[in-house]
Parts: structure tokens; C-alpha cells; sequence
């Protein structure tokens, strides 16, 4: 009665038909961006596309296994694991430290499965929460994700999914169009009861799919390397 009442379309104990489920899982995964960080690292250290290809599907195997934990064992909350924006400078750092190509990724790969036995045990143990909780208000992560942020912004701007090249001014147009998609799709859910599990639930993969669309008639996507592909 209490989830009823709340005003949520999805209470957090009911049942979601698998349909709607697997709907709102793949808008989720289109979502949440888990490639971007792989590619923005794959970039930075030189990468080939064979190297970038094997990369990209270690993250998604690695973010998989650690949402499957996170659901079933340990927060046991409906979220994704994905990877983070701020070790990139760290990690390229250590890359360029320890011979680059020579060696270097072999001790990006050490050094990361040492941090990660040294959080989990953080943890485990509570302090890390509380020394995070005392040193790091709101206010001191709020600033620095905003600066992650806008330190990605020059990637983002020259190295669109769409277009290598970075034309700005197509990128900007693309975004407002997914954009007003997106608050379209919201509105119709909102004063449209009937239509609220449709527009309002998969508001963000139906403004993917307008904004491919749009992207196509613009001429940014290349679909060769999939009409290839095996």
C-alpha cells in the first residue's frame, strides 16, 4: 500500500513482467555508458582497433560479474557496475611510468587488482566509510565529479561515437535533437496515464533511437563496419 501510494509506476517489490524487464535492462546498459571510459583509456595509451575491441569486452565482461555480486551478494539493490572516469589520469600515468607498450599495461593490470583487495578490505571494515563521510562531504564530490567532468569535456566534444572529426556544430544539433526527444517522450508519459509505461519508463531508449536516426539522415553513422562484420 505504502509503494501505491508513492507514486511510483514500479514499487520496489513488485514484479516486472520479463518483457518489460529485459526493455528496461537494455535501456539501462545503452544508458549508463560503459563503453566510454574503455575508449577514452584505449585513446589515450595508442591502442590498436584489435587491442580496443579485446579492451571494450573485458570492461563489459568485468562490469557483469561485478553487477551479478553487487545484486546477489553483497548491496543486493537493483544497480549496474560500471567503471569509473576517475582513475583514467592515474592509470595512464602508470602506463607511461612502466615502459608504455613495453610492460606498461602489465603493471596498469597489477596495480589495479591491488587497489581493488585494498577497497574491498576499506569496506569490509567500515572505516573507509567513515573517514569518506567525514573528509568528503557532499559538497567536496559534487566538485570533484564536476570536475572529471568537465576535464572530459575536450574527449568528448573531439572524439564523438559519431564522428571521429568532431564537427561541434552536427554534435550540438544531434544532442538538442535526442534531447527534446527525451522531454517529449517524458511529457506524453506524464499527461498520457495510459501511455506512462511506454513514454515515461523508456523515455532514454526511445531518445537513443530518435537520436541514431537522426544521426543516419545526418550522415554520422557508418554502418559498413557492421554490414561486414561476421
Amino acid at each position: 500500500m505504502a509503494e501505491e501510494k508513492s507514486g511510483l509506476l514500479i514499487g520496489a517489490n513488485d514484479k516486472v513482467p520479463a518483457a518489460e524487464a529485459g526493455l528496461l535492462g537494455l535501456q539501462h546498459v545503452l544508458a549508463m555508458d560503459v563503453y566510454v571510459p574503455p575508449l577514452i583509456i584505449a585513446g589515450l595509451l595508442s591502442m590498436s582497433a584489435v587491442e580496443t575491441s579485446g579492451f571494450l569486452q573485458v570492461a563489459f565482461l568485468a562490469c557483469g560479474i561485478g553487477t551479478l555480486l553487487q545484486t546477489s551478494v553483497f548491496m543486493k539493490m537493483p544497480m549496474s557496475q560500471g567503471p569509473s572516469y576517475v582513475p583514467i589520469g592515474a592509470i595512464v600515468g602508470v602506463f607511461m611510468a612502466n615502459g608504455a607498450a613495453n610492460g606498461g599495461m602489465a603493471a596498469v593490470i597489477g596495480s589495479s587488482a591491488v587497489a581493488a583487495v585494498l577497497l574491498i578490505l576499506l569496506g569490509l571494515s567500515g572505516v573507509y566509510q567513515k573517514i569518506v563521510n567525514t573528509l568528503v562531504p557532499s559538497i567536496v564530490g559534487g566538485t570533484i565529479i564536476t570536475c572529471v567532468g568537465l576535464s572530459l569535456l575536450p574527449s568528448a566534444l573531439n572524439d564523438n561515437i559519431f564522428q571521429a572529426s568532431g564537427n561541434i556544430y552536427q554534435n550540438i544539433d544531434l544532442a538538442s535533437i535526442t534531447m527534446i526527444a527525451l522531454l517529449i517522450s517524458i511529457a506524453i508519459g506524464t499527461h498520457l496515464p495510459q501511455l506512462q509505461r511506454i513514454f515515461k519508463i523508456g523515455s532514454i531508449v526511445i531518445a537513443l533511437a530518435v537520436g541514431t536516426i537522426a544521426a543516419s539522415f545526418m550522415g554520422l553513422v557508418n554502418w559498413s563496419t557492421v554490414a561486414k562484420a561476421d
